[in-house]
């Protein structure tokens, strides 16, 4: 049975909205052809100023503002305006530039005109609170160096305005890269209008990149995207125009969106009727192109960002042969991330990377602490001036390209415990025979019956007090078999540190022998003597414990590591060999050995055995009761 049509009167609510919509969709499809067929209504001269300053002699450098300048003068160009380029001006050389431009406007009545500028700009506020914007050349003092001589060369914005209101264009788009705010100028929120022979009237429309307590960041997102906008993506309509107020939108959302509120661009009509009546319309500017453009919005905004399979430095909308392109984009305080893109011929290609916050200190399933250690260049050894540096400490620079975590004391008697319970675990030092004590502080022997246990009760503390002690008398391989055991127990990577490592973090960007200095007071370390460096550390030397101490905050480094000197030396995962020759990254050591390293001195030695650079080694088998160890775990899972 057929359905009875609905007469007009009976359709719902729901069914009149969707009727309505598709009559503006026919609309908005139908302007759009007519207006591609022609667009009479329009201004037919186009004319345009670009200005980019990236050196100034007071203000800080703005090393990619010229660059942008070019890059926004070249894309105008191509889109048909008569462009006119001035880079880092001073003064005189901008006054000039803009008269020479209010001129070209004249000889050219009845035309649209672009001014685009990028480079500083300032907010003075004058009586009554009111405030003035003013453009910035090379040459301009800080206001608080002279406000006097600064007002004298920058170039007030109301001057400019005054003059395109009476300059004959008929279209006046003025596109500010900078953060300034300016009671003269009406700002509003933009509205979308269609194009339409209204349009064609006379208007002076101005977009700012931020507001005037917003700083002008070298990384200009406001010029990304006014690429993007024009290149088609702010043609609401698809009638091959972006006109003022599409490009106002455009702008406002994606630039504040792209910036996390940070910039937040405002949008302006002229005060004058007789100019807020039209609305400026650029022909979107497209081309069949054989490369493509690729760009990368970054959380947080300002990321550094590089393409690591080609040489040019990356820079947003850069043309690239179609292909695919490794990404690493990197911050400060957060984890690097690389990815994988592809780009098509003409395509433009829009990236969002969201990168993790790092955890600066974080505790395991052990109560074990780590501390974040960030990548960086250290010179590692002794320098050849140094008196008590042996002959293995050859100084060389070396670069550790990734983060880590580092343990912030050394492994427990209850942790290592943990361990032997839940796997039983046979210590090595019990199957090979005992574990080397001194009894007295000088004289070292081999106990048969001494193992991490029986060491840990041999001590003065008792009970839990012992538990907190560092474990010792523990062999390289049972060291390593822990750090196994803990990375499937605990879902992270640990590892006994790298020499490099060691040194690195033990150091804390210290270049002395000492995380402390080029001495070593006993109350920031527990060992065992001055001996031959007390002849210019006399007096650090105040106490001699004869005992291990407990894990805690005792003596801890610029980085918030303890223990780094003294109580116990530390197994590292290197095999032990001379040092390689030059500036090397991420060394791990000779690939073989007979022998591991073990750095850091213990309570029995002396001070010049507990320096940053000072290297000792035994064989893996090896157990002390003056060794024990920490762990790294990896900062990229």
């Amino acid at each position: 049975m057929l359905e009875r049509p609905i007469p007009a009167y009976e359709l719902k609510s729901w069914q009149l909205l969707r009727l309505l919509g598709l009559m503006v969709i026919l609309l908005c499809n139908l302007t759009a052809a007519a207006q591609a067929e022609s667009i009479d209504f329009l201004p037919k001269k186009h004319l345009a100023l670009v200005i980019g300053i990236s050196s100034y002699t007071a203000w800080s450098a703005l090393p990619k503002a010229a660059g942008d300048a070019r890059e926004v003068a070249g894309l105008l160009e191509f889109g048909g305006f008569n462009t006119k380029l001035v880079v880092n001006p001073d003064s005189q050389t901008l006054q000039a530039a803009w008269k020479g431009f209010v001129q070209a406007a004249a000889d050219q009545p009845d035309s649209a005109c672009v001014v685009y500028y990028r480079g500083h700009a300032e907010t003075l506020i004058g009586e009554h609170g009111r405030k003035s914007g003013w453009i910035v050349p090379t040459d301009a003092p800080l206001t608080r160096q002279s406000q006097e001589a600064f007002e004298r060369l920058a170039i007030r914005v109301d001057d400019w305005m005054e003059d395109a209101a009476a300059m004959p264009a008929r279209h006046l788009m003025f596109l500010f890269d900078t953060s300034f705010a300016d009671d003269r100028i009406a700002v509003e929120t933009p509205a979308l209008r269609l194009l339409s022979p209204t349009s064609g009237l006379a208007v002076r429309q101005t977009i700012i990149a931020g507001n005037a307590f917003e700083p002008v960041p070298d990384q200009s997102r406001f010029k990304d995207y006014l690429f993007k906008a024009l290149s088609g993506e702010a043609d609401t309509i698809d009638d091959g125009y972006v006109t003022g107020s599409e490009l106002a939108v455009y702008l406002t959302n994606h630039v504040t969106k792209a910036t996390g509120g940070q910039q937040n661009p405002q949008y302006a009509l002229s005060k004058d009727k007789a100019f807020a009546r039209g609305d400026f319309a650029f022909k979107v500017i497209a081309a069949k192109r054989t490369d493509g453009r690729l760009y990368v919005d970054t959380q947080p905004a300002g990321a550094r960002v590089r393409v690591l399979n080609i040489r040019p430095k990356f820079v947003q909308g850069m043309p690239l042969d179609p292909g695919s392109y490794q990404l690493e984009v990197s911050a400060a305080g957060h984890r690097a991330c690389t990815k994988w893109v592809s780009l098509a011929a003409g395509e433009d290609k829009s990236v969002q990377i969201r990168l993790t916050k790092i955890e600066m200190k974080f505790s395991n399933t052990l109560g074990m602490t780590f501390r974040f250690i960030p990548a960086g260049t250290f010179q590692m050894g002794s320098p050849s001036s140094s008196t008590i540096a042996e002959p293995d400490e050859v100084s060389h620079p070396v670069t550790l390209t990734r983060p880590f975590y580092m343990q912030t004391g050394e492994v427990a008697v209850w942790q290592f415990r943990r361990f032997v319970e839940a796997t039983g675990y046979q210590s090595e030092t019990f199957r090979l025979g005992g574990c080397w004590i001194s009894s007295d502080g000088h004289r070292w022997h081999k106990a048969a019956d001494m193992d991490w246990k029986v060491a840990a009760g041999s001590w003065p503390q008792k009970g839990a007090a012992a538990d907190d002690l560092p474990v010792s008398c523990v062999t390289w391989n049972d060291a390593e078999a822990f750090a196994r055991w803990l990375s499937q127990l605990d879902g992270r990577t640990y590892q006994l540190p790298t020499e490099a490592q060691w040194e690195y973090a033990c150091r804390a960007n210290s270049s002395s022998a000492f995380a402390f200095g080029e001495c070593l007071p006993s109350d920031l370390a527990n060992y065992g003597g001055i001996g031959p460096m007390a002849s210019y550390c006399q007096g650090v030397f105040k106490q001699r414990r004869n005992q291990l101490v407990p894990d805690s905050n005792f003596g801890n480094n610029a980085w918030g590591l303890y223990h780094m000197h003294g109580n116990v030396a530390e197994w590292c995962d290197d095999y032990y060999g001379p040092y390689l020759a030059g500036a090397i990254k991420d060394p791990t050591g000779p690939r073989s050995g007979t022998e591991k390293v073990i750095r850091g001195g213990h309570y029995l030695s002396l001070m010049t055995d507990c320096r940053s650079a000072r290297r000792s080694s035994f064989p893996p088998p090896y157990a002390s009761s003056a060794v024990g160890f920490r762990l790294t775990a990896r900062a990229e899972e």
